[in-house]
């Protein structure tokens, strides 16, 4: 898959669809839910805006998984798209990275709660005008320079990577 060039409140992608590529869901304007189907093995694209408001996976699909409308690999080991827009998001513990864009474009998201053992953030993976703090854990091992926006970051003291200093993230 491309590009989504429908307006409908509802994407369903064809069942052949095995990749969905760069820039497949980023021109797309209207709010709307995603229905992923079970041969989709790649997804390459990231979530531009946040129009697409609900994810759901079939269960059949062996690469990726739905819960609470959210995308994430099938082991749930990384976060592909939070697509709510509550106050509170609680990642689940088994996420170990979030992927680039993961978490944009939220204006409610106020207050999230990282999983204790991420690993990655990826570029801009997490940009929400209502998050101001954020805590990450000690195994966090990578991150961009540009994964957060106008957000206080705290480091844990056990963190052997990375340490904080009035809010701003230092190499180790």
């Amino acid at each position: 898959l491309y590009y989504v060039i429908s307006n409908t409140s509802e994407i369903n992608i064809p069942e052949t669809v095995e990749s969905i590529e760069v820039g497949a869901l980023s021109g797309y304007s209207q709010k709307a839910i995603l229905n992923i189907p079970k041969g989709v093995k790649t997804i390459r694209t990231t979530f531009d805006n946040n129009n697409i408001t609900q994810i759901n996976v079939a269960e059949e699909n062996e690469y990726f998984k739905s819960l609470d409308g959210n995308l994430y690999n099938k082991d749930m080991t990384a976060l592909y798209r939070y697509a709510q827009d509550e106050e509170t998001f609680r990642m689940p513990n088994t996420v170990k990275a979030i992927m680039e864009k993961a978490i944009n474009y939220k204006s409610n998201l106020s207050q999230l709660i990282l999983s204790s053992n991420l690993e990655r953030i990826g570029i801009f993976a997490i940009s929400s005008a209502s998050i101001t703090q954020l805590y990450l854990g000690e195994k966090v091992n990578y991150l961009t320079a540009v994964s957060f926006a106008n957000v206080n970051v705290t480091i844990s003291e056990d963190n052997p990577n990375f340490k904080t200093e009035d809010g701003t993230i230092i190499l180790n």
